[in-house]
């Protein structure tokens, strides 16, 4: 059966579609059970041109996963700026087992052209930077929790937060795990290789 959240998620997904750069790349995944709704792949702006000098874009290897709320109503915007989202515990603890940035979009799905409401939270940040600090315990505690999202977290407005600071997280976090382990291995030989002895 179809029910009438399935249809205002779907609305959401469809505005969120609408709200991200036309040159990412997103790819629907068919089994939506588990948390995720798209993966969304980040492509740039290369220094090259078509032969039309439109621009070309290339893939960055950084990706994303995306979990898609919808209400038909507009979204409350809180005296702090920040919009509330009842967020289930069994979601947290499924999403803090990726490693891939998971987002969880809500979007009001009334009058999208007039009121433009897509917000975003990095979901394993909000669990580690608020969460953790708030209720350390919160894996025993109760069945959801109260996210508060900035409102400067909103699309298409602040697309680049996701293009820049969240979805190269994974490919930043391996360079730097790959530097450690050279680092590691050459750090008996470096003071040889400076002094030349």
């Amino acid at each position: 059966m179809r029910t009438y959240t399935h249809i205002i998620d779907t609305k959401a997904i469809k505005i969120t579609l609408n709200s991200i750069p036309d040159h990412w790349v997103v790819r629907e995944l068919t089994e939506r059970d588990y948390g995720i709704d798209l993966m969304i792949e980040i492509f740039r702006e290369s220094d090259r041109v078509d032969k039309n000098k439109r621009a070309v874009y290339e893939a960055t290897g950084h990706v994303c996963y995306l979990q898609i709320k919808g209400t038909n109503e507009e979204i409350l915007i809180n005296d702090d700026e920040t919009v509330s989202y009842q967020v289930e515990k069994k979601f947290l603890l499924n999403a803090e087992k990726y490693s891939t940035p998971m987002l969880l979009v809500y979007v009001s799905t009334i009058n999208p052209i007039k009121n433009h409401q897509v917000y975003f939270v990095w979901v394993q940040r909000y669990i580690i930077d608020v969460l953790e600090a708030a209720v350390p315990d919160w894996r025993s505690k109760q069945e959801s929790y109260s996210f508060k999202i900035p409102i400067r977290n909103s699309l298409p407005l602040n697309a680049e937060k996701i293009e820049h600071r969240i979805a190269p997280r994974i490919k930043y976090l391996e360079e730097h795990s790959e530097f450690y382990e050279k680092y590691t291995l050459y750090r008996e030989a470096f003071p040889a290789m400076v002094t030349g002895h």
